[in-house]
């Protein structure tokens, strides 16, 4: 667990785990510079079970991440953020999946969101659970929520760790190199509250090229465009910049209509029906499918994006009750968190 700033969650977020059903572990916390209350948190902790360590200054997540596994001494790893809650039986589900696959390396779990003071409402996409479900998603953004992840020490160091120079999304390319080696896998269940905080977009071109690189990775190894025909491997090549946009990165010189984001899940999804039988992960990509579309409606929609009319057009024809559903709890969520920002300030 890296902690940095984090005092109105992290005790919380300790106690989750002190009190898992499962009770041989060691909790390795690296405090990572922190300039709040945190550091004083953290000397208050008197279980034997916790490590801590601390670093001088603020060396990024990803830092503070790879300090934290180097210090812990189990051939087994579970990751945990300092602001999420850990469901009581979250590492004996995940130790016994472990014990009931030896080739497994990584495995994530489903998450329920919420913010401070309440839950959300909105529905998120759930992880898949397939094999081909999770290589999917693994085209637009990691398959695995970081605060679940439990991964084998081996396939960590194999991987090279967390790459230290990305701000964001560390978890990401790691586990996207894990993927490409190793046996993955989500549980169906719900072991982790995630809490939701909004970020700002990270403006910073080195940052893009580093996501784009893992992106561009993950296209080729689940889309083998070695044997596509040609305009699939043109859709292949163009998807890591398209992707970026939909990031909210700065393209300059790419022509990139965010309009065409159909023809990519189209195209991706027929690829991985040539590829794999797998009637489960169909039913998987189909319902990732329809989120991806709406989402990106819905933010081309409320930024007024030139794509707004007809990407909300297309995810309408395509899939109307999603369509609907989503809004409905976009809206809801938009109403809850007001009242919770209300209530705040009242407080």
């Amino acid at each position: 667990m890296p902690v940095y700033n984090e005092a109105p969650f992290v005790e919380a977020a300790i106690q989750s785990v002190l009190r898992q059903t499962l009770g041989d572990f060691e909790l390795v916390i690296v405090d990572n510079g922190s300039t709040d209350q945190s550091p004083e948190i953290l000397r208050r902790v008197s279980d034997p079970r916790v490590r801590v360590f601390r670093n001088p200054r603020n060396l990024g997540s990803a830092a503070a991440s790879n300090r934290a596994v180097r210090e812990s001494r189990a051939a087994l790893i579970a990751r945990m953020d300092a602001d999420d809650i850990a469901l009581p039986h979250r590492l004996e589900k995940q130790f016994a999946a472990f014990a009931a696959e030896p080739k497994l390396a990584l495995l994530g779990t489903q998450v329920r969101h919420f913010e401070s003071g309440g839950l959300l409402l909105r529905s998120m996409a759930p992880k898949a659970v397939t094999r081909r479900g999770i290589a999917w998603q693994s085209l637009f953004s990691s398959p695995f929520i970081h605060s679940t992840a439990m991964f084998t020490r081996e396939s960590f160091e194999t991987a090279g760790g967390y790459d230290e120079r990305m701000q964001r999304s560390s978890d990401f390319a790691l586990f996207s190199r894990i993927q490409a080696k190793y046996q993955v896998a989500n549980l169906p269940d719900v072991l982790v509250r995630l809490r939701h905080v909004p970020r700002a977009l990270l403006l910073d071109s080195t940052y893009d090229q580093l996501v784009r690189d893992v992106i561009e990775q993950n296209a080729r190894h689940v889309l083998e465009p070695e044997s596509a025909d040609a305009h699939l491997r043109q859709l292949i090549a163009e998807w890591p910049d398209f992707s970026l946009m939909l990031r909210g990165a700065q393209m300059p010189g790419l022509r990139l209509e965010r309009a065409r984001l159909p023809e990519f899940l189209s195209a991706f999804r027929n690829r991985l029906r040539e590829l794999h039988h797998d009637p489960a992960g169909d039913r998987e990509i189909a319902l990732d499918a329809k989120f991806v579309l709406c989402f990106n409606a819905w933010e081309a929609v409320r930024h007024r994006g030139p794509s707004a009319i007809r990407l909300a057009r297309d995810s309408f024809l395509h899939a109307p009750l999603f369509v609907s559903k989503f809004v409905v709890k976009q809206l809801a969520d938009g109403v809850l968190r007001r009242l919770l920002r209300l209530g705040g300030r009242s407080n």
